[in-house]
Parts: C-alpha cells; structure tokens; sequence
C-alpha cells in the first residue's frame, strides 16, 4: 500500500493555490479532474533559517505496485537540493532518478549549477555499462569530447571529419606529432592504373613522340590522374612507367590539356633541363615526380602525363603483350604535403 497522504482533488482548475504543512516531512496527493493547460506546482521550504549545501529543497516520487505480493515500488523519482547556498552564488542540483533492475533508485540524469554564472553542469546515464541514445543530431558548442579510457567510433555508415578550417592535427598527451595542422598529409588523394588486358599486339605500347603530349594508349585511355587540392594547396605527383629506349633523352611534364592539347602547368614542371636518358638499348622504371604547391584548397583537379623522346623508337609498355607476358602498370598517385614549414615542406630555395 502506499504511505498515507493528504489528498487533494479539484475538479476545476486550480488557480494561485497555496498549500502548507507543517510537518517534517510533508507530502501530498494532487490531482485535478478538469481539463486545465497547464499543471504549475511548486515546492518550497518554508524558512528563513539558513540553509546548507545538500539540503533537500522537494522531491515527487512516482509508484506503482511490482507482481509480487504486490508491494508499494517507487518507479521514478525527481529530486532537488541545494548545491551551492553563498548569498550571490546560488546554486541548486536536480536529479532524475529510476528504479535500475533491483529495485533502487539510481540517477539517470543530474543537473547541477556550475562554478561561473550561466554555466549548468550535466551528468547522463549511470555507471559504465549504461547506453545514451540520441535520436537526431548532435550539436556540441564546446570545444573538446574527453573519455575516461578509450574511445570506439561504432558506425553504421561512413565516418566523415570535416574541419572547415581545414587543419588536421595528431596529438600524444597533448603534444602534436603530426606535421603541423597537417595531418592529413601523406593521405593519398588520387590514383591511377593502366595496364594491357587485351593480348592483341601493339596494345601495350605507347610511343612517343619528338614533341611534348600527354600520353593516350592504343585504346583511347588518357594517362592522367584526378584529385581534390587538400587544405595544405600542396601535393606530389608520382609517375612510373616501363620505358624502353636506346640513348634517346626522355623528358615529362605535367600538363593541364589532354592528348593534341598540351598546356604545361608551368615552366617549373615541365621537365626540359635534364632528361631520363638509358645510355644503351635498355628498358628502365622511369619514376618522375612532381611537386606542386600554391594550389586553391578543394579544387576537383585533372592533370596529364606528358612525355617526349629526343629521337623516334622510344616507348612506354603496360600490361600484357600479344604473348600474355606481362609488364609493370603505368602508375600515377597523388599526395597529399603538408604546410609549407621548415624542414617539412621547402619550395624556391
């Protein structure tokens, strides 16, 4: 049975209602049969004794019966108290407690004033096996997620880290390892395969010209790599290919138009000093790279591979051959660099 309390029971709507007792621990039933907007109760010490920090200022408990006798169970209960009572500091606790499987009350949620005016500290779940679920979004006004051990990224879907600054930093105790707002760097940003599948000959060759193009195989597939620019403006293309060549000069650059379109990106990158040059009739791996920097962070970008010999008979092979021999791919990765700092990134000296 529940304890006995006053009742009260209005078939109105009780308006600027007051109710006092006198009593240690007072308590009460209300209830209203009329159909009224709003229910406003409201809980208060009669006193003007001075208070102390964890005074109990109300609490409503909520009971039901469980299947056994039954006995009387308190289901829920909301209680508050006095956090802080300094004149000026005022500062209360709410609690949202339920009964957690045996029975006893445990707090599910905990409001309490914090240490700076304007500021409430909040408390969610019980002990560590407890679940928060959040249906919607999450939006966070502050500025740091922290864990009492580690942390499990669960997710259903993708996982995606968009900083609008564009800076991405690992840290160890507090102290960044990570180029500096770079830690994206290193990220691969883009790649490419070509290689011959077909056994059809002349397929898996390319030959190249006296003149600088962008290089195109046998069936139409442009040599070329697509990226988006990271935060830094700053990336490396790396470009190898299976050449064969007799004492010919070899030179590559990058190159902004397609095969019959050439445009090179910039004189810094259209490799016409010094060129690869087999000193016999060899084949060779020719390993261009390329470091581009200034560039405007989140452009979609297409580069070309383009590619002269100083004489005829120069080629480049990929894949199969009409005899199903295979050759090493023609390969192109895009990378991500960091920000220009020192002994990082370095460009112009």
């Amino acid at each position: 049975m529940f304890d006995p309390l006053p009742n009260l029971v209005s078939a109105t709507c009780l308006t600027n209602s007051s109710i006092e007792a006198e009593v240690i621990n007072p308590g009460m039933n209300l209830s209203e049969t009329a159909s009224c907007p709003v229910f406003n109760f409201v809980a208060q010490r009669d006193t003007d004794t001075d208070s102390q920090v964890g005074d109990a200022t109300g609490a409503i408990n909520f009971k039901g019966y469980d299947d056994g006798t039954p006995s009387s169970q308190t289901y829920a209960q909301i209680n508050s108290e006095i956090h802080v009572v300094t004149d000026g500091e005022e500062s209360g606790k709410l609690e949202l407690k339920v009964a957690s499987h045996d029975g006893g009350l445990e707090n599910g949620l905990i409001l309490k004033g914090g240490s700076l005016d304007s500021e409430v500290d909040v408390w969610i779940g019980n002990g560590v096996q407890s679940i928060t679920t959040i249906e919607g979004d999450l939006d966070i006004d502050g500025n740091t997620i922290s864990t009492f051990s580690n942390i499990t990224l669960d997710c259903g879907g993708s996982i995606i880290l968009d900083a609008h600054n564009g800076r991405l930093q690992y840290n160890h105790a507090g102290t960044e390892y990570s180029a500096t707002y770079s830690g994206y760097s290193g990220m691969m940003l883009g790649y490419t395969c070509i290689r011959n599948t077909d056994p059809v000959a002349g397929d898996n060759t390319i030959t190249l010209g006296t003149g600088l193009d962008a290089l195109q195989t046998v069936n139409g597939t442009d040599v070329k790599i697509r990226f988006t620019v990271p935060p830094s403006g700053n990336v490396e293309i790396d470009f190898s290919c299976m050449v064969y060549a007799s004492s010919r000069e070899l030179t590559f650059s990058l190159s902004t138009g397609a095969t019959g379109s050439y445009s090179a990106l910039d004189a810094m990158h259209e490799y016409d000093g010094v060129g690869i040059k087999p000193d016999e009739t060899d084949y060779i791996v020719a390993n261009p790279k390329w470091v581009v920097s200034g560039l405007t962070p989140g452009t979609d970008t297409t580069w070309y591979i383009a590619a002269k010999s100083s004489s005829a008979s120069s080629y480049i092979y990929h894949g199969t051959s009409r005899t199903g021999l295979y050759t090493q791919p023609i390969i192109i990765k895009a990378t991500a660099l960091p920000l220009t700092e020192a002994n990082q990134f370095v460009t112009g000296t």
